[in-house]
């Protein structure tokens, strides 16, 4: 196939330092500009326009397989013998060095590039670099080759410090070539995250100039840019929607002053959904480079740590996870000068802060879905042996890999999916929110499990679908699907879930004081073993389990059993206040020890205690005095523990309660011994 090249001044400015400025704090710490940065670099070369890309390639996608960690950089050139402090870290791959300029620190600009990246806590983080520097041109040439060598070598970040002149990208400048094939296939699915630098022309309405006449940048004129305009690469996805998915156009800061640079770039008001800023002045080595070349390596490096702190995450959640930790800059919100704000690399280490439907997946058209989608595979998550709440049991060697802990906003909703791959049965892939989430779209989870340690206030509806579950805090309402599984973890903290609940599968409160703002509505199996649960609204069991295993569980509005073959299972240390009525009608009431300490020094052997399960202050329908005694106990406990029950007396019941003793001091099993109601057994038995 014959290579399609373009070719592309790099987005370098030289900078006259008699002296170095001030340095200090991280290049990607996203401070604020308070201070200096750590390294800072001198650029020589404003950047010039990339050829017209030919339209005579095809693409046949090539296998993919993703390396954690990798970066693709595409630039000038890169020499051993410079890159020493990245040995083992990186392999070079050279198109020409013969007569790539070094910037004034001694380093060529890929090399810079290079270095910035490779500025990472991660040793394991590592680069993938194309040297194309075009000894014609001076410039940089971008083949087909490359991208498809570094997509067999399983680069998911590709690193552009590079870009045409400012000027809007359309079909006729960007046909549907190989590049774009590739870009759609792997940027459009949001497998891949492409960065590109927005360009040092100083177009930006804050701080930036006009170039002079010799398109050259002039500081000196003092006459300001009125207009944010990027590079047409970076803009790109106002031609190929679908690019958003994966797509950063970067801008640059002053270190010092934390504003935009005079010489970069505005990411744009067409480029500003997806568009970030970054510190682009450094010191490597002597000199002082700065450019939007060197702010974007920033932001790559930031990728690729985020995607070694979640392996299992996609490059478009990596995007996402970018964007909303951005610091706000500018302008309230996202703006055209710097796009979501300045990077904030700690930040995004603790994963996305905003669920928000202008960072959600986009069609072609460039239509937004209304929920942010986080697939988790089994596989891509670190498997180990631990025991969690209540028997449910995490395979993972250290929680922080699977733990969002930034509080998380937003008016999209979070569909979570995960996967069984290796048969079992299990469906492990897990996803632990422990920031207090207020983002105001629907909760949907499938073939996972989703935990929630703080308070979640705004999600309107929560749904767990198959083999899923959810340990949560939610808002309006909450629906888990069959086989899902929803718990709620206290943890010794309050939990508020603002909404109805809808269980098809699993859903369950653990620890801590639990309030439901709504309905639960249990079509599969609800348990509840937190302090305390409030449900400030009815509770609803239509045909499955419920489980009263620890603590007091107050339902402010009425119990209701719509369907025979239903299960109230209560333990002897638990009990179920209702204000309203309780409606037992086609339910079989089963007790038993549930999670009661009866081996403790006040239980002595013989000694007969009274506990109140059920209290409400009306009718307890559904039950008769005339029928009260268990079933046989089960042989699994009867030797150890001896329970009957009791009833309020009168006329009508409005408690239930079980007498109960020990027999001996031996470990007692905690099968359940079970009641089946007189209208069971009248009706159906």
């Amino acid at each position: 196939m014959e290579k399609t090249s373009v070719k592309t001044k790099i987005l370098a400015l030289l900078v006259v330092a008699l002296t170095l400025t001030s340095c200090g704090g991280g290049g990607g710490g996203g401070s604020g500009g308070g201070g200096g940065s750590s390294i800072i670099i001198n650029t020589d070369r404003p950047s010039e326009g990339l050829g017209t890309i030919g339209d005579g390639d095809t693409y046949t996608p090539a296998p993919y397989k993703p390396i954690l960690g990798l970066v693709g950089v595409i630039d000038s050139s890169f020499r051993t013998s410079k890159l020493s402090a990245l040995s083992g870290r990186i392999n070079i791959t050279n198109k020409s060095t013969t007569g790539d300029e070094e910037l004034g620190n001694g380093y060529t600009h890929g090399e810079n590039v290079a270095l910035i990246i490779g500025a990472s806590p991660y040793t394991n983080l590592q680069i993938d670099a194309k040297g194309g520097y075009d000894s014609v041109s001076k410039g940089i040439s971008i083949s087909s080759t490359m991208y498809t060598a570094l997509n067999i070598a399983g680069v998911k970040i590709y690193n552009h410090s590079l870009g045409n002149k400012p000027t809007p990208p359309n079909t006729t400048t960007y046909p549907l070539n190989f590049f774009q094939k590739f870009y759609i296939d792997h940027a459009g699915s949001g497998e891949a995250l492409f960065l590109w630098a927005a360009g040092n022309e100083g177009r930006n309405s804050l701080t930036g100039v006009l170039p002079g006449a010799d398109g050259k940048i002039n500081p000196e004129t003092g006459v300001k840019s009125t207009v944010n305009e990027s590079s047409p690469d970076g803009r790109l996805p106002g031609v190929y929607k679908e690019l958003e998915n994966g797509w950063i156009a970067v801008t640059a800061v002053n270190s010092t002053t934390g504003q935009i640079a005079y010489y970069a770039n505005g990411i744009g008001d067409d480029a500003k959904n997806w568009g970030i800023a970054a510190i682009g002045d450094y010191i490597i080595g002597s000199g002082l480079v700065q450019g939007t070349s060197f702010a974007t390596p920033a932001v790559s490096r930031a990728a690729a740590s985020v995607m070694v702190q979640y392996p299992w995450m996609s490059a478009e959640i990596v995007k996402l996870t970018l964007l909303s930790t951005a610091d706000d800059k500018g302008v309230v919100g996202v703006d055209p000068v710097y796009g979501w704000g300045l990077l904030n690399e700690t930040k995004a280490l603790g994963g996305p802060a905003q669920f928000d439907k202008r960072l959600t997946h986009a069609n072609s058209a460039g239509v937004h879905e209304t929920s942010v989608r986080i697939n988790i595979k089994e596989s891509d998550q670190y498997l180990y042996s631990a025991s969690f709440p209540d028997g449910i049991k995490f395979k993972y060697d250290n929680a922080k890999y699977i733990t969002f802990s930034n509080p998380i906003k937003g008016d999209a909703g979070l569909i979570l999916s995960g996967s069984d791959d290796n048969g079992d049965g299990e469906y492990d892939s897990t996803l632990i929110l422990s920031g207090e989430s207020t983002y105001v779209g629907k909760t949907s989870i499938n073939n996972a499990n989703l935990f929630i340690n703080n308070n979640m206030l705004k999600s309107p509806e929560i749904e767990t679908n198959a083999n899923s579950s959810f340990i949560i805090a939610g808002n309006d309402k909450i629906t888990l699907n069959s086989g899902g599984e929803l718990v709620i973890t206290g943890n010794s903290i309050n939990v508020r879930v603002v909404g109805d609940i809808i269980n098809n599968g699993q859903f369950g409160t653990y620890d801590g004081n639990v309030e439901i703002k709504g309905d639960v509505i249990n079509n599969g199996w609800t348990w509840f073993e937190s302090k305390t649960t409030k449900i400030d609204g009815d509770l609803i069991n239509n045909g499955g389990d419920v489980d009263v295993w620890q603590g007091i569980v107050t339902v402010t509005g009425d119990y209701t059993n719509t369907a025979s073959g239903s299960e109230l299972e209560m333990s002897i240390n638990s009990r179920l206040i209702v204000t309203g009525t309780i409606d037992l009608t086609g339910a079989e009431i089963k007790v038993g020890i549930g999670n009661a300490d009866i081996f403790n020094a006040s239980n002595s052997v013989g000694l007969s205690i009274t506990s109140t399960i059920l209290q409400s202050p009306n009718n307890i329908v559904g039950y008769t005095l005339s029928s009260q005694e268990p079933e046989t106990a089960n042989t699994d406990v009867d030797p150890y523990l001896l329970i009957n029950w009791t009833t309020s007396a009168g006329t009508t019941t409005n408690i239930i309660q079980v007498n109960w003793k020990m027999l001996d001091t031996l470990t007692v099993a905690t099968d359940m011994m079970t009641y089946v109601p007189a209208s069971v057994k009248n009706t159906g038995e």
